[in-house]
C-alpha cells in the first residue's frame, strides 16, 4: 500500500465518518420535534393610544389608536387601579379600538392599558386623570 493510497484511504473514512455524524444529528433532531425557523416579526410591538382626558368614573371610556390593517392579533383593553386590573372589551389591532370600565375608586388617576391576548404584552400605557365621582358612580 502505498503513501498516496493510505491518504485517499483516510479521507474516504473521515468523510464516512462526518456523513455518519449528520445522519445521527439529524436522526435525533427529527425526534425533538417542533423546530423549525422563525422569520423576524413585522409586528408592532409598541402602540401609541388615545383617550378623552380627564375621564368620568363609572362610565365607559373608549381607547382609540391607529388601526393595523394586516394585524389580526386579538388584543383587550385594561384600566390598573389601586394594583387591580380590570378587564374591558377585546379587539383586534385592525380595529383600532376597545372600551375600558373608569372606576368609582375616588382616585384622581388610573391607568389605561392595552395587552396582547396570546402574549400577555403589554402594547400601550397611559395615565389617565378622572374628574370627581358624580352621579354615574352614586346610582351603582
Amino acid at each position: 500500500m502505498t503513501k498516496r493510497q493510505t491518504s485517499a484511504m483516510q479521507a474516504s473514512m473521515w468523510a464516512l465518518a462526518g456523513t455518519t455524524c449528520l445522519v445521527i444529528v439529524g436522526i435525533f433532531g427529527s425526534q425533538v420535534g417542533g423546530i423549525q425557523l422563525r422569520t423576524a416579526s413585522t409586528l408592532i410591538t409598541a402602540l401609541p393610544i388615545t383617550i378623552v382626558q380627564p375621564a368620568v368614573p363609572g362610565t365607559l371610556a373608549t381607547v382609540r389608536w391607529e388601526p393595523v390593517l394586516d394585524d389580526t392579533r386579538p388584543v383587550i383593553g385594561l384600566v390598573r387601579a389601586h394594583g387591580i386590573e380590570t378587564p374591558g372589551s377585546a379587539a383586534t389591532l385592525a380595529a383600532g379600538q376597545v372600551s375600558v370600565p373608569v372606576p368609582c375608586t375616588g382616585e384622581e388617576e388610573i391607568t389605561v392599558l392595552v395587552r396582547e391576548v396570546q402574549t400577555q404584552q403589554v402594547l400601550a400605557n397611559t395615565a389617565v386623570s378622572l374628574l370627581p365621582p358624580g352621579q354615574d358612580c352614586l346610582n351603582q
